[in-house]
């Protein structure tokens, strides 16, 4: 990966239901990688954090917003 700084707004799917979530959790997995190999990964948006916290991944991405779009307005 040539990229040294990740932004990510926004799931890949409807990663509720566990039939419909592959490209989000493997978008995760990719970002989890990336940041363990000193990219900077940015998470954010409200869904995307829910992702972060839905496989375990806040403390493995450099950052992750807590506030969605939505409730800032």
């Amino acid at each position: 990966m040539s990229s040294k700084t990740i932004i990510w707004n926004g799931p890949m799917g409807v990663f509720e239901m566990a039939s419909f979530e592959n490209g989000t959790k493997s978008m995760m997995d990719a970002v989890v990688e990336a940041t363990t190999n000193g990219v900077v990964t940015v998470i954010g948006g409200g869904d995307t954090a829910t992702c972060c916290k839905k496989y375990g991944t806040e403390d493995k991405v450099r950052w992750a917003t807590r506030v969605s779009a939505r409730a800032a307005c």
